[in-house]
């Protein structure tokens, strides 16, 4: 995993959950899926200790 591609992925879910015209589903998945991408941001940084400074 490129550790700028999940950045941008976190950065494009957290666009989307800030949405007001989502559905309860829809956030509550949008959710799972940004703290699945979290994980995997953290799990770099803790490798690498060099990635993309995370700012949401």
């Amino acid at each position: 995993m490129e550790p700028l591609a999940v950045k941008e992925k976190i950065m494009e879910l957290s666009a989307e959950l800030n949405q007001a015209d989502i559905d309860g589903a829809a956030r509550e998945r949008l959710m799972a899926e940004l703290v699945d991408w979290c994980e995997a941001y953290f799990r770099l940084y803790n490798q690498l200790k060099a990635v993309p400074k995370l700012v949401v």
